[in-house]
């Protein structure tokens, strides 16, 4: 089953056309004022997890997303962050939510405060317990869009997953240094 998990922000959004494209493929565009409903239409995960605390709940944008992405979105409520007690009640709601063996798409495009670090936090441990996969990390980077050919302001989806993988080299080179000592 492949997620996309996405948090929702208080903004006020405007309509833009989001581009994701990965080298050597043909571009994805979708026209929108929320990178969830970009995020759904690009990558077509089976379930989008929107975390959102109550005032986001209760905000227009979310009606909204709900309204674009449909069925499949399942909204998660989760405190403000306000302390570390509640930054550990959103890592068990995150960990609990997402299914064993999910392959995992986590947007930081309108994450708050802390909010981004932790939810890699939680891929990361749902990687060991929960043998999940981290498919990509995707960033709407609305500061790097320009203006279309049709007047229309086009934003980059940057691939973040990079940086995930890095966290991997340290354990690795550990693990082939040992292997070589042992030779």
């Amino acid at each position: 089953m492949l997620v996309l998990l996405s948090t929702a922000g208080l903004g006020q959004y405007e309509e833009v056309v989001y581009s994701w494209a990965p080298a050597d493929q043909r571009p994805q565009e979708y026209r929108t004022a929320f990178f969830q409903a970009a995020a759904n239409a690009i990558f077509r995960p089976d379930k989008v997890f929107l975390m959102a605390t109550s005032e986001a709940l209760a905000h227009e944008n979310c009606k909204r997303v709900q309204k674009e992405i449909g069925e499949h979105l399942e909204l998660v409520p989760i405190p403000r962050g306000s302390s570390e007690e509640e930054l550990w009640r959103i890592f068990d709601t995150v960990s609990s939510i997402v299914p064993e063996g999910a392959r995992i798409i986590l947007d930081v495009t309108h994450a708050f405060r802390s909010l981004p670090l932790l939810l890699f936090g939680v891929v990361t441990y749902l990687r060991r317990v929960k043998d999940t996969k981290l498919e990509l990390i995707v960033y709407g980077a609305y500061e790097a869009s320009e203006s279309g050919p049709d007047g229309g302001v086009r934003v980059p989806v940057f691939g973040l997953t990079g940086l995930a993988d890095l966290e991997e080299w340290p354990q690795a080179l550990g693990a082939l240094a040992l292997r070589s000592g042992a030779d």
